[in-house]
């Protein structure tokens, strides 16, 4: 199955299987004071503890866990990068943070997106599969922001992407890099 496929038939649909969690009241009542929004919902917890439980029911737990991986990098960039069309970019896709809340709100690394599966033994990123996800990352992002965000410049958005200094923590993240630095 190409990743296209997978994205549109299978993840969509697998990431509502995710235990989320909504902030405490005191967050809820202040969003903004916390760099959220009333939409906002987290899940993982702390370096991705709850991943066994969220992959459970995941069938391509590879594809799934990659497909979060740039749900999760996009989100993150946008607002680290683009901070004045992030209001924009979240108000389209509503994605969910990845971390926890307690008394304020964890954002967690999106390494642990790729590593706690690899740690796990419930993932294998063998043969193509990071060339051809990162291939589908850019083409899906690219018609993305064609569509609806024209505004971006799409090459500055995956040099800010991919120098971002979390494709430096493990094998699996400088593969991408590389895959990405090859297909410029």
């Amino acid at each position: 199955m190409q990743f296209d496929e997978y994205y549109q038939k299978q993840f969509l649909t697998e990431i509502k299987t995710l235990s989320f969690e909504k902030p405490s009241n005191v967050i809820v009542e202040t969003p903004e004071s916390f760099g959220v929004d009333s939409s906002t919902v987290f899940f993982g917890g702390k370096e991705w503890e709850n991943c066994a439980n969220d992959l459970k029911f995941i069938r391509n737990k590879s594809y799934f866990s990659l497909c979060l991986f740039g749900m999760v990098c996009n989100d993150l960039n946008m607002h680290s990068n683009f901070k004045d069309q992030y209001p924009k970019f979240r108000s389209l896709t509503q994605y969910p943070k990845f971390g926890w809340t307690g008394y304020g709100c964890h954002f967690e690394s999106p390494h642990w997106l790729l590593g706690k599966p690899l740690e796990l033994g419930l993932v294998s990123y063998e043969g193509s599969t990071l060339a051809d996800f990162v291939s589908f990352w850019k083409n899906d992002a690219s018609v993305f922001f064609t569509q609806s965000m024209a505004e971006i410049d799409f090459d500055l958005y995956f040099d800010k992407l991919v120098n971002d200094q979390v494709f430096e923590k493990t094998e699996a993240l400088l593969a991408i890099k590389k895959h990405f630095l090859e297909s410029v």
